[in-house]
């Protein structure tokens, strides 16, 4: 497909093209940029898609997204897994209506984001990329405890990183604050969470 618009972002933060073309392959990927003309010369049997005033951009990443997060929903009763599954896979699919092509996942229930990474790669499904936490993990009674893992304790912490790793995790996430100015997690904590995470080579958010 050949897509052409009057301005084209690189996405290097500081080139825009003006009167050029992309043309994408089936994976939808950029094969190469030139302009309208060039291209319909090269490639006369793509499909040709004219936006005139618009401008062209690479995909927006969406840092801090809950794909499967029905606990607010007015009927959360009725969300059996087969529905989260079926919510999360709503709001994937809905970011591309955004220009969102990327996402993390900053805690969905267990499983839920790795299923629907496996689900794509099998074919089943088109989605953003997804990056994601594991299971959240805040203190015992700390911010969001019956939505997340309740851990304490600097080794404690560790043992559950390792584990949601070892599950599939990229990122981890803890949760440190509520709404008041009283950090839950200790220093020492969140240094044994930080270390454990740059020793496995991931990195970890913190709400």
């Amino acid at each position: 497909m050949i897509i052409s618009a009057k301005y084209l972002m690189t996405g290097d933060g500081k080139t825009v093209l003006e009167d050029k073309a992309v043309l994408t392959g089936a994976d939808g990927k950029i094969k190469k940029i030139a302009s309208k003309e060039e291209l319909v010369k090269e490639f006369p049997d793509e499909e040709v898609k004219e936006y005139g005033d618009a401008t062209i951009l690479p995909g927006l990443f969406d840092m801090h997204v809950h794909l499967a997060y029905w606990y607010s929903q007015p009927d959360s009763f009725n969300y059996n897994d087969q529905m989260i599954m079926m919510y999360a896979l709503q709001h994937a699919q809905a970011a591309f209506t955004k220009g969102i092509t990327s996402v993390r996942d900053c805690y969905s229930p267990h499983g839920v984001c790795r299923t629907l990474k496996m689900a794509e790669d099998k074919g089943f499904i088109t989605i953003p990329r997804i990056t994601h936490v594991g299971e959240g993990m805040c203190m015992s009674g700390g911010h969001c405890w019956d939505e997340v893992v309740q851990v304490d304790g600097p080794w404690e912490i560790r043992k559950e990183i390792r584990k949601q790793v070892r599950d599939g995790a990229e990122w981890v996430k803890l949760l440190s604050s509520h709404r008041s100015h009283i950090p839950e997690y200790t220093q020492e904590e969140l240094d044994a969470a930080a270390d454990e995470c740059h020793r496995r080579g991931i990195k970890c958010v913190v709400h």
